[in-house]
C-alpha cells in the first residue's frame, strides 16, 4: 500500500516574528521537553543530526522550522530536537520488536506531526485552506489507527467461530467426545506399557499372591491314586 501523503504545505517566504515562530513550536509540542541528564557534546552533535534527517526526510516543513528555531532560541531547539530523537527511539524499537507495526507507527507519527504544524498555523491565521487541510489530516489518522483494530477484530471474530464450532460439535454428541478422549488416554496407557516392557525385555511383573495368614495350617495334597 502507497504511503498516504499529506497535502503539500507552503511556507511562508518571510521571517516569522519570534514571538510567532515561538508560538508555532509550541503547538508543535517540543518545547515542554525536559532532559534529566544533558547528553556530552559528541552524542548531542550526534542526536541532533539524527534528528534533523528524519524530520527532513519525513517532515520537510519541520525540517525548516528547526532550521530557524536553531537561530532564533537555542534551547527551544535543543528542546525539539530531544523530542524528536525520543519518538526516533520509540519507533526503532517497533522496527526491532514488532516489524509489521513499524511503517503503521511512522505514518502516525508524520501525520500527527503534521496535524500539530496545522493546528498552530490556524491559531495565527484564519485560513479556510488549512481547515481543509486539517480535516484531511485527521481523517487519514482515524482510518490509519482503526486498520490494526479492524485486523484485531477479524481475528477475535476468527477464534470465535472456531470456539463456537467446538462448542456446537461437543452438544450435539458428548458421548462421542467423551469415547474419543477416553480412547486417546487408554492408547498413552497402552503406550506406556510397552515402553516399560522393552525397557526390561520381559513383560511387566505381575503383582504377588497375598500371603496366608500365620495361623492358617497349609492344605493338605490330595492322595495319590
Amino acid at each position: 500500500m502507497r504511503p498516504w501523503r499529506s497535502p503539500t504545505i507552503v511556507l511562508p517566504t518571510i521571517v516569522l516574528p519570534g514571538i510567532m515562530f515561538l508560538g508555532i513550536v509550541t503547538m508543535l509540542g517540543s518545547l515542554v521537553a525536559v532532559v534529566a541528564d544533558e547528553p556530552s557534546k559528541p552524542q548531542a552533535a550526534s542526536r541532533e543530526k539524527v534528528a534533523r534527517r528524519f524530520a527532513a526526510e519525513h517532515h520537510p516543513e519541520l525540517a525548516r522550522l528547526l532550521g530557524e528555531l536553531a537561530k532564533q532560541d537555542r534551547k527551544q531547539y535543543d528542546a525539539a530536537i530531544t523530542d524528536i530523537h525520543r519518538a526516533i527511539d520509540r519507533m526503532e524499537k517497533y522496527r526491532e520488536k514488532h516489524p509489521e507495526r513499524y511503517e503503521t507507527t511512522l505514518e502516525d507519527w508524520k501525520l500527527s506531526s503534521r496535524i500539530r504544524l496545522a493546528v498552530a498555523r490556524m491559531s495565527l491565521t484564519k485560513d479556510p485552506e488549512l481547515e481543509a487541510q486539517l480535516r484531511e489530516l485527521v481523517e487519514a489518522r482515524q482510518q490509519l489507527r482503526l486498520k490494526p483494530l479492524r485486523t484485531e477484530a477479524e481475528r477475535i471474530e476468527s477464534r470465535l467461530v472456531k470456539i463456537r464450532t467446538t462448542i456446537a460439535e461437543h452438544d450435539a454428541n458428548p458421548e462421542a467426545a467423551i469415547e474419543k478422549e477416553l480412547t486417546s488416554l487408554l492408547r498413552s496407557v497402552r503406550s506406556a506399557e510397552d515402553r516399560v516392557r522393552g525397557r526390561s525385555g520381559k513383560p511387566a511383573a505381575e503383582k504377588p499372591a497375598p500371603a496366608q495368614p500365620a495361623n492358617e495350617t497349609p492344605a493338605a495334597p490330595a492322595p495319590e491314586a
